[in-house]
Order: C-alpha cells, then structure tokens, then sequence
C-alpha cells in the first residue's frame, strides 16, 4: 500500500485557496495509487496561538469538501487544524475518508498550552486495512505514548509538525528520537513538517528495524511516497527480536504496575484506541 507525506505551505488567512491546493494534492495522490495521505499539523488552518479569531465553522465547511474527495477517490487524508468543543479549542489532526475523526494533541507546546487545551485519548485509527497512530509535534519526544500506540495495535505512526526550525535543524533533531520510536517499537514511523514564511519543511521516515526510508530537506512544496515496511521479525538476533511482544508479555505478567505502566492499563482498558 502507498502512503503520501506532503510537505505543505498554508495560505495564511485563506481556507478557500488552502483547501484548494489540498485538493490538488489530493488528485496528484490519487494518480500514483496512493491510500493514505499525510500533512502536516496546522496545514488547513495555518499554525497560530490565536483560536478565537478562526471562523471554524468556515473549517468545517472546507473539511467537508475534502472528505468528499477523498471518499470519491478511495483514499484517507490526514491533515491538521483546529477543533473547538464549547470554549474549549485543541490543536487536532483530522483523519477522513468517508468520515471525518480526529486526533487531538495530548502535549500540546509550552506556548501552545495557554491557548490549547491536551487531548485525552492516544489517537489509534485503521484505513486501508491498516491500522495507524498519530503523534503530533511535540507528542512525539514521550516515548510512552508511542510505545502504548504500538501496544495497542499500531503498524504505523504518523509525526505530522509544525516547527519554524529549519529544515535541516528539524531533521537533525528528528534523528535523534525518532528513530528510537521505530526501533525500540518494530512499527513504521513517518514525518512531514509545515512550511512557514522562511523556514520550517522537513521529512522523515523510518522502518521496523529503524532504518531511513526517506528524508528531504528542502524548502519547496513536494510529495514523497513510499510503502510501509512489512517485514516480520524473530528472536534470532538484537537485530531482529521483537521488543514489542517482550514488552506486552512482561506487562502481561505484572498485577501491579506502578506510574506509566499504570496508565498504559487504564487507557487500554478504557478503549483509549477510538481516538477523538
């Protein structure tokens, strides 16, 4: 199965044109077979610590729009924007196909946190027949939470951003714990960042045994497809042997687990994989 990362400039201040641009990407996907399409965080709304100006009903309008097209189409886009609940406004990544879900960020920044309420819920989803997580931005650096979402099932994880580093900055600090994320967990990791006005971009992405997959640097707007790696994996080596089902199985064993064990357990038991 294809999977498309985009590397994605918002138009600031303009759904209309963003959505359209969206859209575009979208067709381009569909023509090289692509099932699951991801942006960045932010991409629809543009990145900004001010959600009360936003005219989220106007998002709703244009994310309806997508998911037209992508049910049209077969495929299942994930991009970032903006979710209000009553006063309250999370920083979200959609998820959509003939439905729209969403994932909300549980870490949200230092910044972030005085306009942006965390999420509850890890953010677990199947398309395609293949059941993906979600980590946004700053989610990414606790590797509890990418350690439960392979737990819970996840084959891939998704690390849409929205960082102003530039992109090499972006990607030097990406090689420093992501890879941890797909090796340590034997899941596929992929990452895409927004562009901003001079800076930002970035992608990468790793394999089950923490090998690149792919990795751009530049500066422009592009796509870069790839196909998860399936292999599988035995205890014949350190290079092979499946720390996952070690870990699940020493969980397994312990009746009373203390601090992060202890909400991995209530999480999954609570259903935690519905995502919001």
């Amino acid at each position: 199965m294809k999977i498309g990362m985009v590397q994605f400039r918002t138009i600031e201040g303009n759904l209309e044109k963003t959505t359209q641009k969206v859209m575009e990407r979208m067709r381009e996907a569909k023509k090289q077979g692509v099932r699951i399409l991801c942006f960045p965080e932010m991409a629809l709304s543009g990145y900004t610590l001010n959600p009360d100006g936003l005219l989220l009903k106007e998002q709703d309008h244009y994310l309806e729009q997508i998911r037209i097209l992508a049910e049209q189409s077969g495929m299942t886009v994930l991009i970032g924007g903006i979710e209000r609940a009553g006063d309250t406004y999370y920083i979200a990544q959609y998820v959509i196909d003939k439905q729209i879900r969403s994932y909300r960020k549980m870490h949200p920044g230092e910044k972030e946190g005085k306009a942006y309420r965390a999420g509850m819920k890890p953010g677990l989803f199947e398309a395609s027949g293949l059941r993906f997580g979600i980590l946004l931005c700053y989610d990414s650096r606790f590797p509890e939470l990418a350690q439960m979402l392979a737990l819970m099932g996840a084959d891939l994880i998704f690390v849409p951003t929205a960082s102003p580093n530039l992109a090499e900055r972006r990607i030097a600090m990406w090689k420093k714990y992501l890879v941890a994320r797909a090796y340590d967990n034997r899941v596929t990791v992929a990452a895409t960042n927004l562009l901003f006005d001079k800076q930002g971009g970035g992608m990468i992405g790793y394999d089950k045994s923490g090998e690149i997959l792919f990795e751009h640097q530049g500066e422009e707007e592009r796509m870069l497809v790839f196909e998860p790696d399936g292999r599988c994996f035995d205890n014949s080596s350190m290079t092979k042997r499946d720390f996952l089902a070690e870990k699940r199985e020493m969980l397994a064993k312990k009746t009373e687990l203390a601090g992060i064990d202890a909400l991995w357990f209530r999480l999954l038991t609570e259903g935690a994989g519905k995502g919001e």
